[in-house]
């Protein structure tokens, strides 16, 4: 097994050994011996599916006679596979689309893995691999062999939505492509080439252009063929073709950085007593970690089915931690697959915990006050804290006037409505016949200033005026007018304890009487419309009238005088046409 695919001068430009080469050599030789200790991509070593256990989670029809199920990529919300319908010809191709998640993509409960929409209308050659493009939003099919000599070396660009085939592009002349899957860390492409090309790899730019060719493949390893490959992080994963060689099934995985083969590793499907031929055909990472394998199977009864086999490789997910000013946070790290990590933060004497932020949203600080743990951790997660100053305590203003009707502010105390709970949802009883006032939403105790949403309502023939709030506990307590109010809603900052309501005053008389000129041109313009159409039928009336003297004339100058028959007829004729149109029209 050589170290990879790059070859090495063994001479400088003078003739002369170098001594850059035997400190690559080195470097390589290094690499080469401690590459299973490193990990890539997430993973927990660099070797995932070694002893990875696999799943059954779906088995459905194959629809062609001599049909197989060549590949398979996932996007958003989608596993997508293509069933090549017969190999022999170029019959149009089965593409099916599954459900990846159990919502689909407007959040509706779907069953897992069950098959969404299906389209068959476009050949895709041998169909042996697919890539998805998450920038693009498109995916690309590598054709390999067909008996349409115009496929050779060719790709398809494939619509993830409709499923339908949107473009053939040639890639090559010399060769045909294998296996292909996208490239996030250059928005490029990672294709296998067929024996044709040595079955060699090859990274193509953004433009499917070859930016690194890995030269033929060098490895030694008993096999047929090479199935589609899927990459994940620094790493891609391939199906060798053993299925008549009887030595079981493999999946190899390679490094990127590296260009080297890392591990084959043998796989063991479980498959039931009455599976006769199996033959694994791709693989594609459906979230951080997790993989569906597509198996196509011949049962004893001689039932053709594609299998779907899931399997959770371990994987290292990071917990992310920051700490604001005036207090503590406890480091996050990687944690592995399914276990649990608790977060631990600590305010500086004098002040205390003001918000915490879990993967961006905000949780109420009463119910997580010094920790938070994040459980069956399956992906990464982010948590942030800040501190506040310990407020002091200062009297809640009181008063006993009650509001007034007239619009005019004063800072003076009014008659504190209600106080908020340290942590329920807050209303303000009625204080007048014509007035009263709700708190939204809910305010939890230790939290910072929150923005919350006031309602006021007005009895008939009165509006809001202004609306004034008390925060109670703080610097600057007191009672403060906070804005002009026109409408019924207001915004404003408020905290545990704080005390809010609006003066009442009657309705501008100009108010009032709006309801009432709404309703007058309303009238107006019904009585307007109805004028015009009078006017227009008044008109129509006329024109038909006109037209009918006209008939008479030219019926009595026909009778009178029919020298020029055939012209006085069809003149006749159309103008009873024209008549019969009008009349038509006017009905």
């Amino acid at each position: 097994m050589r170290l990879a695919f790059t070859n090495f001068s063994l001479k400088s430009p003078t003739g002369k050994k170098s001594g850059r080469f035997f400190l690559a050599l080195f470097l390589g030789i290094f690499l080469f011996l401690t590459h299973p200790m490193l990990c890539q991509a997430g993973f927990a070593s660099s070797t995932p599916f070694t002893g990875a256990s696999w799943e059954l989670v779906g088995e459905y029809p194959i629809l062609g006679s001599n049909g197989a199920v060549q590949s398979v990529c996932a996007t958003e919300d989608y596993i997508i596979c293509i069933e090549n319908f017969n190999d022999l010809t170029t019959e149009p191709d089965v593409v099916s689309a599954y459900y990846k998640n159990d919502t689909d993509a407007d959040g509706n409960p779907v069953t897992q893995y069950s098959l969404a929409h299906q389209v068959r209308d476009a050949d895709f050659a041998h169909a042996n691999g697919m890539a998805y493009n998450p920038v693009t939003h498109e995916i690309l099919v590598s054709g390999y062999s067909s008996p349409d000599a115009s496929n050779y070396g060719c790709i398809f660009r494939l619509d993830p939505d409709t499923l339908e085939q949107k473009e053939r592009i040639q890639l090559s002349t010399s060769y045909n492509i294998l296996g292909i899957d996208y490239l996030p860390s250059t928005g490029g492409y990672l294709i296998q080439t067929d024996a044709d090309g040595g079955y060699g790899f090859k990274l193509l730019d953004v433009s499917l252009q070859v930016v690194d060719d890995w030269g033929t493949y060098p490895f030694d390893f008993y096999m047929e063929n090479f199935q589609d490959l899927c990459v994940s992080g620094d790493l891609f994963f391939l199906f060798p073709l053993t299925m008549h060689l009887g030595i079981g099934n493999f999946i190899q995985t390679y490094s990127l950085s590296q260009k080297t083969l890392l591990a084959d590793d043998t796989v063991d499907f479980g498959f039931s007593d009455d599976i006769t031929i199996n033959e694994p055909e791709g693989l594609c990472e459906t979230n951080p970690g997790e993989f569906i394998a597509i198996v196509n199977v011949t049962k004893a009864d001689g039932g053709r089915y594609v299998q779907f086999y899931r399997t959770r490789v371990p994987y290292l997910f990071t917990v992310s931690t920051s700490a604001a000013e005036h207090g503590s946070v406890s480091e996050g790290g990687e944690v592995s697959r399914g276990e649990e990590k608790t977060v631990s933060y600590t305010a500086d004497e004098g002040f205390r915990l003001a918000k915490l932020s879990v993967d961006g949203l905000y949780l109420p600080v009463t119910e997580y006050p010094d920790s938070y743990t994040f459980s069956d951790i399956q992906k990464d997660h982010t948590l942030a804290v800040t501190f506040e100053p310990v407020p002091t305590a200062t009297p809640t203003p009181t008063a006993t006037a009650t509001p007034t009707e007239t619009p005019a502010i004063t800072q003076t105390p009014e008659p504190a409505i209600s106080k908020a709970p340290a942590s329920s949802t807050v209303s303000f009883s009625s204080v007048a016949s014509h007035f009263a006032a709700f708190w939204k939403g809910t305010v939890h105790a230790g939290s910072a200033a929150v923005q919350k949403t006031c309602a006021f309502f007005a009895g008939a023939g009165r509006t809001v005026g202004r609306a004034f709030h008390s925060l109670a506990g703080k610097a600057g307590a007191g009672f403060h007018a906070f804005r002009s109010a026109a409408a019924s809603w207001f915004r404003h900052l408020a905290s545990a304890g704080a005390s809010l309501f609006a003066r009442i005053r009657k309705a501008d008389p100009v108010f009032l009487a709006m309801p009432f000129v709404l309703l007058v041109l309303i009238l107006l313009f019904v009585l307007r419309l109805r004028y015009v159409r009078r006017i227009r039928r008044e008109r129509s009336r006329k024109a038909l009238e006109h037209r009918r003297r006209t008939y008479e004339e030219l019926v009595r100058e026909f009778t009178e005088d029919p020298k020029d028959e055939e012209f006085s007829i069809d003149e006749l004729l159309l103008t009873i046409d024209e008549l019969q149109k009008e009349e038509q029209k006017n009905t």
